[in-house]
């Protein structure tokens, strides 16, 4: 009797089993830089601000941000989440209009005598407003000249430039609408005469739009090449370039922190409304007054304490409302009004209760909402 080998039935290979496409990470983000990189690759990837430091330079914007969103505890290393960095193709960021007014410097000792000043200025096109009431009595440089008017304006920022010799006052919107026109008022003093601010003299400079790649353009670039969720960018945005980004984000699975450090985005019809209206909930809108740098650096830190939970645990879900976030300043240029008016914008804040907190508004959803929501669709 022949036996056959169990060969003719059976055959058994080992090999190690295939390596599928994993889950999408809600906690992966990108940050477009249009910085100049001195790294000649198209992305490179962090898990700490040394990559940053190194590709960018410390004193980059770039590598602020990026150690802002590090600081933060927990932040995305903790959902096994990490950032790229992608250089945009030659853009340029949007800039605000400002005013100088270079002979303020020769003036100073007749603003001792002032102690009800008032002018009215002009901010990015909108209704003038009238200042009134600003003592000058015991101003002794420049520098407490430019604190008194800072303390009266809520849109815009007052500066000594040129090694202490001339007065600048900067809107903190941009892009080709923003602008600051000072003018004469009738109550009290007026401190726009020639021994004064002396306006005749004036030089006013217009705000630019951001030029070269958009945030849209390299969303479509680098979808196929860089896995991520949030997106975070270097580039100053004005209106229609920030809308523009919105509208493409909200048709895709991300989220886009935008940070604005007007009044008018914040609590006006500005871009926080415009969100709204549009249903752009994938859209953060982030209101933070300090000034446009410094608001870009505290979405960095929301982005970093926001996209932070591990799915894979149990219990780990967070809602961002009085949150802390390291090493960010409270806004102090946040009021009642303008708080109130956030509220019905959906932009978030940062303000003082006291404490340091975030103000997760819900009017555009709950940032939470929105990124739970992607998390569980990446898992389906």
């Amino acid at each position: 009797m022949t036996v056959l080998n169990i060969s003719n039935v059976i055959n058994i290979n080992v090999q190690e089993a295939q390596l599928g496409i994993a889950t999408k990470n809600a906690n992966n983000v990108v940050l477009f830089s249009n910085e100049a990189p001195n790294f000649p690759e198209p992305f490179i990837y962090c898990v700490d601000p040394y990559a940053a430091a190194i590709g960018f330079g410390v004193t980059s914007l770039t590598y602020q941000m990026v150690n802002a969103l590090f600081s933060q505890s927990p932040n995305i290393l903790s959902g096994d989440g990490q950032l790229s960095i992608v250089p945009l193709l030659d853009s340029v960021s949007a800039t605000s209009g400002y005013v100088t007014l270079p002979g303020v410097n020769a003036n100073v000792s007749n603003f001792n005598a002032v102690t009800n000043g008032s002018f009215k200025i002009t901010i990015d096109g909108y209704s003038p407003i009238v200042i009134t009431g600003l003592n000058f009595k015991n101003i002794v440089t420049l520098q407490d000249i430019a604190n008194v008017i800072q303390n009266s304006l809520q849109d815009a920022i007052v500066t000594v430039v040129d090694n202490g010799s001339e007065l600048v006052i900067t809107s903190k919107k941009v892009g080709s609408s923003s602008g600051i026109v000072l003018s004469s008022n009738s109550t009290g003093i007026d401190i726009t005469v020639g021994t004064l601010l002396d306006i005749a003299t004036v030089v006013t400079s217009s705000g630019a739009n951001a030029t070269g790649e958009t945030i849209s353009s390299a969303i479509t670039r680098t979808q196929g090449q860089v896995q991520y969720t949030g997106v975070l960018t270097t580039l100053v945005q004005d209106d229609s370039a920030a809308e523009a980004t919105m509208a493409t984000v909200n048709g895709l699975d991300l989220i886009y922190y935008q940070p604005v450090s007007s009044s008018y985005d914040i609590s006006g019809p500005g871009l926080g409304a415009y969100a709204v209206s549009h249903t752009d909930n994938k859209s953060r809108i982030l209101g933070y007054t300090p000034g446009v740098v410094p608001a870009l650096i505290m979405a960095a830190a929301a982005c970093g304490r926001g996209q932070s939970v591990d799915f894979t645990g149990s219990n780990t879900l967070l809602t961002m409302n009085l949150k802390t976030l390291t090493g960010i300043g409270a806004d102090e240029g946040i009021n009642q009004t303008i708080y109130d008016g956030a509220a019905a914008n959906g932009v978030d804040l940062y303000v003082d209760y006291g404490v340091p907190a975030y103000v997760s508004n819900g009017a555009n959803n709950y940032f939470d909402a929105v990124y739970i929501q992607l998390a569980l669709k990446f898992f389906l």
